[in-house]
Formats: C-alpha cells, structure tokens, sequence
C-alpha cells in the first residue's frame, strides 16, 4: 500500500509541475499616448559613499511626452539624455519611438545631431506610465550617443559614470 501512494505521489508531482524551461512570454505594453512627466527619481551610488538621491516634482501639465500613433514623438519641455529627465528644458524637441520587449526606445535629433534613448518600461496603464535607467543603460546609451555628444562630454560623461556602483533614473508620468 506504502508502494502505491509514493507512486502515485510522484507521478502527481511529475505530472503537475510547470517545467522550468518553458520560455515566459514577452512583455508587451502599450505606451502611446500624451504623457505629463509627474515627477523622477534620481539614485546614485559610488563605493564607499552615501548615495546621492532626489526625488523631485514636476508642474502639473508642463513636461510631456507625447507618443503618438505613427511612431513619432514630442518632447514639450522636457529633455530625455543620459543624466536625467530634464525639468528645465524650455523647447519642444521632435522624434521617433517605438518598444520592443520591454523597452522604450526614442531617437530624437538636438542641434543637428542625433540621440538614441533607452528605457525599461517598468510599468503602463491606460493612466500611468513608469520608465527606468539603470547603470547598465546609461553606459549603453552613452556609447550608443558617442559621436553625437562629441568627444568632451561623451568622456565626461564617462569617467563620471564609470565612478558609480550603481545608478537609478526612473520617471513617472499621468495621461494628459
């Protein structure tokens, strides 16, 4: 008896669990859509120091991202480069977009040069929409920008970075 209740445990437990080679499937999210940069967070980390952070609000309305459904996109007021989401930028600055996976890519031409963006897609809603950088990206992106951001600022930026254990860039938007 002892013999056919192991035997039919097992085969419940062979049968029954998921296999862990199955492949998951692909994130996919819909980000198009007039988005008001609500507010970003900022995290910085180099060894053996505190961490640099900030937290810092955005005016209701006046930096968006404007996504739309033919693959171009409108940056009013706001600046998408390696550092940060610019706040402070005062212009609307024209480009492309799409997703795949789960990133955002946006390319964007500034001053005659042109600017290649990556960002995970943390999270979008029909009302939010949540993008992030992390240490990984930003170095990607400032290789993938080299020729544009000429040679100064590109080893500025750099040698800045390459102090960094750790970075965190994440944006948070409302739909418009």
């Amino acid at each position: 008896m002892q013999k056919i209740l192991i035997l039919a445990l097992l085969l419940t437990l062979t049968f029954s669990c998921k296999k862990s080679s199955d492949p998951s499937p692909e994130t996919s999210f819909n980000v198009e859509g007039n988005w008001s940069l609500d507010y970003y967070f900022s995290y910085r980390k180099q060894a053996n120091t505190d961490p640099l952070q900030a937290t810092l609000n955005a005016m209701p309305g006046q930096n968006v991202l404007n996504l739309k459904a033919d693959g171009t996109a409108q940056m009013i007021n706001l600046g998408l480069d390696d550092k940060s989401f610019n706040i402070f930028t005062i212009q609307t600055i024209d480009g492309t977009w799409k997703t795949l996976n789960s990133f955002l890519f946006i390319t964007f031409t500034k001053n005659g040069k042109v600017f290649n963006q990556k960002y995970k897609i943390i999270k979008a809603t029909s009302t939010e929409l949540e993008i992030s950088k992390d240490l990984s990206l930003v170095k990607e992106s400032l290789e993938d920008n080299k020729d544009a951001l000429g040679p100064n600022t590109y080893i500025g930026l750099k040698n800045e970075f390459d102090l960094y254990t750790k970075v965190t860039l994440e944006g948070y938007f409302v739909k418009k």
